[in-house]
């Protein structure tokens, strides 16, 4: 009897930790409330981009890297084609939760962290589509930049792509 117990025991505290320590966001961080007009206030760096590669923190399961396509840049200072954001996910302290889905586009609110790396600010980024282009149009303090590539890299010209207008509809 003791030996059930003992293994159902067992049983509970594996389920519980593979429960907590799942790479997924929880309910309550996954509620992002804020205003665009807020968002692009509160971030330096806010790129369009396809996140290309992710991985786990094997330390901190509810983090992870990601290795993100620059397709264009809306604010901030220019950056390299392929960049690396760490820190992304549910990171202690945060409210917010990242989840960079592979060979998806996305809005990334960025801030420049080390050694090259840029990382989340406390915001979760916007999964991207052409209906998103309308709110970009409405928006003010956007620009529209490409990233760093070489002068002979055409993949890279064809590849990088703004919205075809931002900030628009912004006094002057």
């Amino acid at each position: 009897m003791n030996t059930h117990r003992f293994f159902f025991s067992l049983i509970l505290i594996f389920i519980t930790l593979y429960i907590t320590s799942s790479s997924d966001c929880d309910a309550h961080s996954n509620q992002d409330d804020t205003v665009f007009d807020i968002k692009v206030q509160q971030s330096p760096l806010i790129l369009i981009g396809t996140s290309l590669n992710k991985n786990i923190d094997i330390n901190i399961p509810n983090l992870f890297n990601v290795t993100f396509l620059v397709r264009c840049i809306l604010k901030g200072q220019p950056t390299q084609r392929i960049i690396r954001i760490v820190q992304a996910g549910a990171l202690l302290g945060r409210r917010s939760c990242q989840r960079f889905d592979v060979n998806r586009e996305y809005i990334a609110f960025l801030e420049p962290f080390f050694d090259g790396t840029y990382r989340p600010v406390d915001i979760n980024e916007i999964p991207y589509n052409n209906q998103i282009d309308l709110l970009l149009e409405k928006t003010c303090g956007l620009t529209r930049t490409y990233p760093f590539t070489e002068s002979n890299d055409t993949e890279a010209v064809l590849a990088n792509k703004c919205p075809s207008a931002v900030s628009i509809d912004c006094p002057l």
